[in-house]
């Protein structure tokens, strides 16, 4: 499924554009790779960051829940055949600013071609994802990047693993590394989880140390007590660092992301 959601009224003038619902993780919160209608090819295959996704990605219907907040209804198409036929945005409105997300955008096949159709079209370009890629592979897509949201729950190997179902946090941190190294901005998405709680004075540590802004969702009907909400709503204080109550995702909607980077999200920094 590829769907573009765009809010009615969007003041920050951004969409908000999944490209594929694979990923490389088993989040613990995630509803995509645990929806019971599942592709063929999701059926027969356990995919990992080294497999690709081999589907055609259509565009589908929002879901009739959404319709009032979103200006167009998405069709059934192929992504990339809209882009060769410069159809793209006769659908959809052409706004400066675009969030790329999943699943795990960095594995999608032809990642580049999209990429650089959007910066033909002068689109800032904000990438959503969690570092799981062969980074020379990746690399050539890292110029068209404009800012990028890098998911990491933990920076604690047996925690990141609880989370994300596997032992990829050594991996993270090195395509981190290399993406801070080719000079680009990222940004550290953090979706906190009962879990993690304790222990997230590492990643904020983490983060000051590597001077990267950080972002905190959480969700309430997660069961956080009053006290663990009042600890995380205390790094609203924090220079770097900004809160963010979020709401339980639909079915089709990868949390980690769009509980983040809803329609028209940008977070905005203090100086």
């Amino acid at each position: 499924m590829a769907t573009i959601y765009q809010k009615l009224k969007n003041r920050y003038s951004i969409n908000t554009l999944s490209i594929t619902e694979h990923c490389s993780l088993r989040c613990s919160f995630c509803n995509i790779w645990q929806k019971e209608e599942k592709s063929d090819f999701e059926e027969n295959q356990d995919l990992t960051f080294w497999q690709r996704n081999q589907e055609i990605t259509k565009f589908k219907r929002l879901f009739s829940k959404l319709e009032s907040f979103w200006k167009k209804k998405a069709v059934t198409s192929d992504l990339v055949d809209l882009i060769t036929r410069e159809e793209l945005f006769d659908h959809f409105k052409l706004t400066k600013k675009i969030n790329l997300i999943g699943g795990e955008p960095g594995n999608y096949e032809s990642l580049k071609e999209i990429l650089s159709y959007l910066k033909e079209k002068s689109i800032e370009i904000h990438f959503w994802t969690s570092g799981i890629w062969n980074f020379k592979e990746f690399e050539p897509n890292i110029a068209y990047l404009d800012q990028i949201y890098f998911y990491l729950p933990s920076i604690l190997a047996d925690e990141y693993l609880e989370v994300t179902g596997f032992d990829y946090l050594g991996l993270a941190l090195e395509n981190l590394d290399n993406l801070l190294a080719a000079g680009k901005k990222v940004i550290i998405n953090c979706p906190i989880q009962l879990e993690t709680i304790q222990n997230s004075p590492l990643l904020t540590d983490f983060t000051e140390a590597k001077k990267l802004p950080l972002i905190i969702g959480y969700n309430k009907s997660q069961g956080f007590t009053k006290e663990s909400i009042e600890y995380i709503e205390r790094y609203r204080r924090v220079k770097g660092i900004r809160v963010y109550k979020t709401k339980k995702p639909l079915k089709h909607n990868c949390a980690c992301y769009l509980k983040l980077a809803p329609r028209g999200f940008e977070p905005r920094f203090k100086d």
